[in-house]
């Protein structure tokens, strides 16, 4: 019986085998079992601790919602982590972005309104220099004093910085790596250069100008232009004569009316620059101000130097 079964048996599966295959179907095969794969355990931002410009110890347990900023950089960078509803209050002279027309102002470096400021009711007070630290910490309120950033480097920290204030490091750390992203580019561009322009930095109307040590020095030095007085530190006052010693190919004013200023100056007349028109107006917020901007001011004096390397 089962030699007579066997053959019959196997007969019947080829058979119901051809039906299902001339059907278009084939057997399911079993589901397979799901990997359970561990979620990475997220960091804990907060409670923050930031160390000032004092050696102190700041402790954010949230991010503060009403923040009074008395630095035109971090208005900035906080508008561009789209976090500018947090500012109620800045100082005067805080122009951008245009929605800052709308925001308390203040006072400026020699005077501020405390009583105004403490009506704003806010929960941090960020300042850059310590004139009236104690002054703002006996009212009470929370206040964390930086120094201004005095390297591009340190201009990315600080937007790191204040993206995990504000409990958005993930938009802090783009907008720093886009920052120094377009450093990189700019750099790359002009790396064929062996040797830039003479350079002189017309800093204020009374012939002050950067040296070493100073954003718009390593600006320069960046595109390879070379600072004739950058044999000094910080920001000093030269004159004319100075300036016609030393014979700039190129300026850089941070004034409107710079180059008519330079241009009239009968000092100046036998410049190089002045005699080949090579004198440049960059709005001064886009060379001073420690912000994601100063990419701008980057771009328009490379544009101005290197017009062949930077296409408008």
């Amino acid at each position: 019986m089962k030699r007579v079964l066997g053959p019959i048996v196997l007969a019947l599966l080829s058979v119901l085998l051809t039906v299902a295959c001339s059907q278009g179907t084939t057997p399911t095969p079993p589901a397979p079992t799901a990997t359970s794969i561990p979620k990475p355990t997220p960091v804990a931002l907060f409670p923050l601790s930031v160390t000032d410009s004092n050696g102190k110890t700041v402790v954010f347990t949230k991010p503060p919602e009403r923040i009074v900023a008395i630095d035109t950089a971090t208005v900035e960078i906080l508008f561009l982590l789209g976090e500018g509803r947090r500012v109620v209050g800045t100082h005067d002279f805080v122009s951008y972005p245009p929605e800052t027309k709308d925001i308390a102002k203040l006072g400026g470096a020699f005077a501020l309104n405390f009583e105004k400021m403490v009506a704003l009711q806010p929960d941090l007070v960020y300042i850059f220099f310590d004139r009236f630290l104690p002054d703002i910490q006996k009212l009470g309120v929370p206040v964390l004093y930086l120094k201004s950033p005095a390297t591009l480097s340190e201009v990315a920290d600080r937007i790191r910085l204040l993206g995990k204030v504000v409990g958005k490091p993930d938009q802090g750390e783009k907008l720093a790596q886009d920052f120094l992203g377009a450093i990189k580019s700019a750099q790359d561009k002009v790396a064929g250069v062996k040797e830039g322009p003479r350079l002189y930095h017309d800093a204020s109307p009374d012939w002050w100008t950067s040296g070493t040590g100073s954003l718009t020095s390593e600006i320069f030095a960046i595109l390879k232009a070379k600072n004739i007085f950058d044999d000094i530190s910080g920001y000093k006052q030269v004159t004319p004569e100075q300036i016609v010693a030393r014979d700039p190919q190129v300026i850089v004013s941070v004034h409107s009316d710079g180059p008519s200023r330079i241009k009239a100056e009968v000092a100046l007349q036998g410049l190089t620059a002045v005699k080949e028109g090579k004198i440049l107006f960059v709005d001064p917020d886009l060379l001073s101000v420690p912000g994601p901007r100063l990419v701008q001011g980057i771009q328009q004096v490379a544009q101005f130097l290197y017009p062949d390397l930077f296409p408008r």
